[in-house]
């Protein structure tokens, strides 16, 4: 689990993912390649649909903090979405029960974040291009994502829900970059997702603490 914050958003951002993956510019591992023929192809729906559904079974399903809807992150072209992703996002709804609704919109073509090199350009590259289209004044939102490198397209739009009213915003993705793998959290099986957004909300943790926790980890 990553905590994703920044100076520019007021809300921190808990992403929650099965495994990590690597960049193609660092050398993708086998898992990396699968999920991008994923993304691309739709190869092997069934084994990323199991993936989330793992990760939603031992830490969201039976947490107290329900969700009113599920919706996908834009992909980076106007009025558009990944349609494998899609595919992806309806089976997780039906087989979890929570609504799918395509609340976000991007609303003008960007960049692809690989295209940036700085944070100052990914935050302005962003901006004005998701619009909301419902009405999330007071519900739980999921935000459904294939990958995230440096979280800031993920805190662009929570923020945005957060500011139109929506109660919770938690995001999963399928894999997080092991770029910044050493600041992340080991989820501990018996624990719900609401145990590690209340517990962990700031990635600034000693290493000395972050040890601690994964030996507690290990020993659950």
């Amino acid at each position: 689990m990553r905590v994703c914050s920044s100076i520019d958003f007021p809300e921190i951002v808990h992403v929650f993912s099965p495994t990590h993956y690597v960049r193609h510019s660092q050398g993708e591992d086998e898992f990396s390649r699968r999920l991008n023929n994923f993304y691309i192809y739709g190869n092997e729906p069934e084994v990323f649909l199991r993936m989330v559904m793992d990760l939603f079974d031992r830490h969201f399903k039976n947490d107290p903090l329900k969700y009113d809807f599920v919706t996908l992150q834009p992909s980076r072209i106007k009025n558009s979405i990944n349609n494998n992703m899609k595919s992806l996002v309806g089976n997780f709804s039906k087989e979890t029960n929570i609504e799918y609704k395509q609340i976000l919109n991007r609303n003008k073509t960007i960049k692809g974040n690989h295209e940036l090199n700085t944070y100052e350009e990914r935050k302005k590259n962003m901006e004005g291009s998701i619009e909301v289209t419902t009405n999330v004044k007071g519900k739980n939102i999921l935000i459904l994502d294939n990958i995230t490198t440096t979280g800031t397209s993920l805190l662009y739009s929570a923020n945005l829900l957060k500011e139109k009213g929506a109660k919770n915003v938690v995001c999963i993705v399928l894999g997080l970059s092991d770029a910044e793998k050493e600041t992340d959290f080991d989820l501990t099986p018996k624990r719900t997702a609401s145990f590690f957004m209340e517990k962990f909300k700031s990635k600034k943790i000693s290493k000395e603490k972050r040890e601690e926790w994964k030996k507690a980890t290990l020993s659950n």
